[in-house]
């Protein structure tokens, strides 16, 4: 059953593997083959270059802000919006405080979409949660943003 503890435990699953990926890159100053199969493990389509890209820009200033010993982000569902056996779609409350020295918390509130994993994009079992995310962020004027699930495919 799809319900807001089990979306918790998933987003928990990805943030911790994000977290993977950016301490990665930190260590080694730039993107690695690994830390990009990673990120691909858990992200599709235009977000999936949007994150590929912050990584980019980020190791490319030495990553301002980040802790010398990051976490994860910690993720956690406000409201359940959509939920279907393959798509998922939620407000989250995010929390920074352990990837960033200066977390801003005028972001806290975003939006997360999900879709099953296709297995074939993480030949190497990086993603434990059989999920990927296909939406992450927020509307520049805040507002709540289509529901991808109402198009994914």
């Amino acid at each position: 059953m799809i319900d807001v503890a089990y979306v918790n435990r998933v987003l928990a699953g990805l943030d911790a593997v994000m977290g993977d990926s950016v301490r990665m890159v930190a260590k080694a100053g730039s993107l690695t083959p690994d830390s990009i199969d990673r990120v691909k493990a858990i992200y599709v389509g235009p977000i999936l270059d949007s994150q590929l890209n912050y990584l980019i820009k980020d190791s490319a200033a030495g990553f301002p802000g980040l802790p010398p010993s990051p976490g994860n982000r910690k993720t956690t569902v406000t409201s359940l919006l959509s939920a279907q056996s393959k798509c998922v779609f939620a407000r989250v409350a995010r929390d920074y405080s352990k990837v960033s020295v200066d977390a801003r918390t005028d972001i806290g509130e975003q939006y997360v979409g999900l879709q099953t994993l296709d297995r074939a994009r993480d030949t190497n079992n990086y993603n434990p949660t059989g999920w990927t995310i296909i939406y992450d962020g927020f509307q520049k004027d805040r507002s709540k943003p289509p529901d991808p699930c109402a198009t994914a495919s």
